[in-house]
């Protein structure tokens, strides 16, 4: 999955420098490792680009008070999305197996991007004890590949945007 998001990360700072750009990775503890890596391969990628792995270190709390002051949050189905969308932050979600037509409310007051497609085994997560793909989440490589349309052509908030075909 860390590769999908360094895919999301070169079609949301395609043109724009990145020297200077903050980019916070939150999680669990368990994630910690896992994003330390990330976080190199996103200062590798990113020239001037600062990264700041904040997955263990930091409370719920202090998590969604760092978000608060973010100008855009990547991130998939999770607690932190929907405290960003109420605080008004700006936002693009990747969906995989969950439909977000179920837990997306449109918000005209904030820009949110949902990136989904929808699969023939979705929802598994909800309703089987062994998951069809056998965790390998291809709904959710699927729609990382195709995010930079999405991304390029979305313009309505809180639009939803299927990731369709990648080429």
């Amino acid at each position: 999955m860390d590769a999908d998001w360094l895919i999301i990360l070169r079609h949301k700072l395609a043109n724009r420098a990145t020297r200077g750009l903050h980019i916070h990775l939150f999680g669990a503890p368990t994630d910690r490792k896992r994003l330390e890596g990330l976080g190199e391969s996103i200062l590798i990628e990113f020239e001037g680009a600062r990264c700041i792995n904040h997955a263990g270190n930091s409370s719920v709390l202090e998590s969604l008070l760092l978000i608060t002051g973010l100008e855009e949050l990547l991130c998939v189905d999770s607690a932190l999305l929907h405290f960003a969308r109420l605080a008004g932050v700006r936002t693009t979600s990747l969906w995989g197996p969950t439909n977000p037509v179920s837990f997306i409310r449109p918000q005209s007051s904030v820009d949110h991007v949902i990136v989904y497609e929808q699969q023939p085994c979705s929802p598994c997560v909800h309703m089987l004890a062994e998951l069809p793909c056998k965790g390998n989440n291809f709904c959710m490589h699927k729609a990382a590949l195709a995010v930079g349309p999405c991304i390029r052509d979305s313009v309505a908030t809180s639009q939803l945007v299927p990731s369709g075909d990648a080429s």
